[in-house]
């Protein structure tokens, strides 16, 4: 069988169509560990792993799971060594190296303020715009706020109280470790796995404003592998809702909760959350028998608790496909407190479809005040992919009470 690994090698190095590469690494699978061998030999993992970031084949998810078992294949099997393996002395080396290359950990800096955030931008007003919040320490059920304003120069929301600041305490700095799939994430082949700049300028303003995140319910949608829910979690928030729909995503969200400290452990809850089928108000799944799913009803009621009462619902990149900006407006209808604020990092129009539709829905709701502004620079530097792709904030909050009686506030 090791004419299969041979024949595979010859085929990549020459740069085949892409077709006859995923019949090549079939045949090196196939073949078992004379063919990966030979394969080794012949071509080699780091080769391949390289080879995954070319043209087509870096968005060709089945070229690249393929690619991931042959890697696996050739740090497992013993004959793979010499000068197929050059640098690795036994095969616990190359496993650790190869999953260092293969699964890398993204750290994330946090830091304020941040060199430039004082600086205000240009052609935006400084003319402050009045939010309403419920204060971290009010029930859920009194309408007792705290004002804050909005100053869209500065893209900062400010106490009105300066007693409020000192609430942030006085750690500065954190690192933000978030576990990644495999390396096609940071290609984008595995869209929900992927850490999207959006998510990294999210989670950089809610550490940025520390005092307004401390002690506050949250909720983030479409949250992926959890990085902006993470990072309001290492801010101090009371409780973070990380919800996404996809299984995968949330696995990784699990882990990286797991790996980001105690006060994160501690804060955060990682669920699943359909915007199509959202869990039912509380009063209609109060009698459920958990006894035939208790895992799922106890996440349908951690749900179900927060209609109506988020502090923070915040979102990152979440709209890249029709029906999904009406989605998102339901969410905001249905989640955010009276008191409450939804921000969202998105990319412009231009650089995302659809995005367009949830920009005119909140600038022209009837229910919601919409401020939008450019991200600034400061809160971009050294963000991958910010530099190509320009993104904006969103500031929404309620024009009056949702719980009034108005056709307004149905959906």
């Amino acid at each position: 069988m090791a004419h299969l690994g041979a024949a595979a090698a010859e085929a990549l190095a020459n740069d085949a169509a892409l077709g006859a590469l995923r019949d090549a690494l079939r045949n090196v699978l196939d073949g078992g560990e004379p063919a990966v061998a030979a394969f080794c030999r012949g071509f080699g993992p780091r080769r391949l792993m390289k080879l995954l970031g070319k043209g087509d084949i870096q968005s060709d998810d089945e070229f690249a799971e393929l690619a991931d078992r042959v890697i696996e294949a050739c740090s497992t099997t013993s004959s793979c060594y010499g000068d197929m393996t050059a640098g690795f002395a036994v095969s616990q080396d190359f496993t650790e190296v190869h999953k260092e290359s293969m699964y890398p950990d993204t750290h994330i800096e946090l830091s304020r303020p941040l060199p430039g955030q004082e600086a205000p931008l240009q052609h935006v007003s400084h003319e402050p715009v009045h939010l309403r919040l419920r204060t971290p320490t009010d029930s859920d059920e009194d309408g007792v706020g705290c004002d804050c304003r909005f100053v869209p120069a500065y893209a900062r929301v400010e106490p009105t109280s300066h007693g409020a600041r000192s609430e942030c305490g006085t750690r500065a700095t954190a690192v933000l470790k978030l576990t990644t799939p495999s390396r096609r994430s940071c290609f984008g082949a595995e869209i929900e796995c992927k850490v999207w700049p959006a998510a990294i300028l999210l989670a950089r303003w809610l550490w940025c404003h520390s005092w307004l995140v401390k002690g506050r319910c949250i909720l983030e949608l479409g949250a992926g592998v959890g990085t902006a829910g993470l990072a309001a979690s290492l801010a101090g928030a009371r409780r973070v809702f990380i919800t996404d729909i996809s299984s995968t995503a949330l696995e990784l969200a699990k882990r990286n909760v797991n790996i980001n400290g105690a006060n994160v452990q501690q804060a955060a809850r990682v669920l699943r959350l359909d915007w199509a089928d959202p869990p039912p108000a509380l009063p209609e799944i109060a009698g459920k028998d958990q006894a035939d799913a208790a895992e799922q009803a106890e996440t349908e009621l951690e749900l179900a608790r927060l209609t109506g009462k988020v502090d923070l619902l915040i979102a990152a990149d979440v709209i890249n496909s029709d029906g999904l900006s009406q989605l998102v407006y339901r969410m905001i209808i249905r989640y955010l407190a009276p008191r409450g604020l939804f921000i969202m990092v998105a990319p412009l129009p231009f650089h995302r479809h659809t995005v367009d539709v949830i920009r005119e829905m909140l600038l022209s709701s009837p229910i919601f005040e919409t401020h939008i502004l450019p991200v600034p620079s400061w809160l971009a530097q050294a963000v991958a992919e910010a530099t190509d792709i320009q993104h904006e904030i969103y500031v929404v909050q309620w024009r009056k009470s949702p719980t009034d009686d108005s056709a307004d506030t149905k959906m």
